[in-house]
């Protein structure tokens, strides 16, 4: 079993299974390694206890930062 976590502009995949960390440039990159195929990452991924994919997770990410009053 693996979660993944969104360090900055990286992808950390963390396997549950042997307790390592890897650190991948993407979410379909970590996608590929993971399950031997190409695939969209951001879709594939769920942020771990929540349900929501990676990529509904990053826009709605962004969408309240924008919308957030810097007063």
């Amino acid at each position: 079993m693996a979660a993944t976590r969104h360090v900055g502009e990286k992808v950390v995949l963390v396997d549950t299974l042997d307790d390592s960390s890897r650190l991948f440039a993407s979410p379909s990159t970590a996608t590929a390694v993971v399950t031997g195929r190409n695939s969209n990452g951001r879709t594939e991924w769920n942020v771990q206890g929540s349900g929501k994919s990676y990529a509904y997770w990053q826009t709605e990410s962004i969408d309240s930062a924008l919308s957030e009053d810097p007063q």
